[in-house]
């Protein structure tokens, strides 16, 4: 009578330690998604920072051609507004 409950011991010995194993691989593999999500996310957070950088980049770039316009011929005035498809009278100059 002993025996078969010494080898249903060992059996349930065995199927424990392979779910202690299996429950270690599951925690790792949570563990590296987490890590993942959290670089992807910083990832995000770059790119999103990038096209932000890259239009205040534009933005200053025409902000520059337009102060250089003004300053070497105040009269293109007009021009300018054509070109942003704005009336000379639509301008607000701060």
């Amino acid at each position: 009578m002993r025996a078969p409950l010494v080898e249903l011991r060992e059996k349930i010995e065995q199927f424990r330690g392979s779910v202690d194993v299996s429950l270690v691989a599951i925690e790792n593999g949570l563990k590296q998604r987490s890590e993942a999500a959290s670089a992807r996310e910083t990832l995000e957070l770059l790119l999103d920072t990038f096209h932000v950088v890259s239009k205040v980049t534009i933005v200053i770039f025409y902000l520059s051609c337009l102060t250089v316009i003004l300053i070497t011929n105040y009269s293109s005035l007009n021009r300018i507004g054509d070109f942003f498809d704005i009336r000379s009278n639509d301008i607000l100059l701060i």
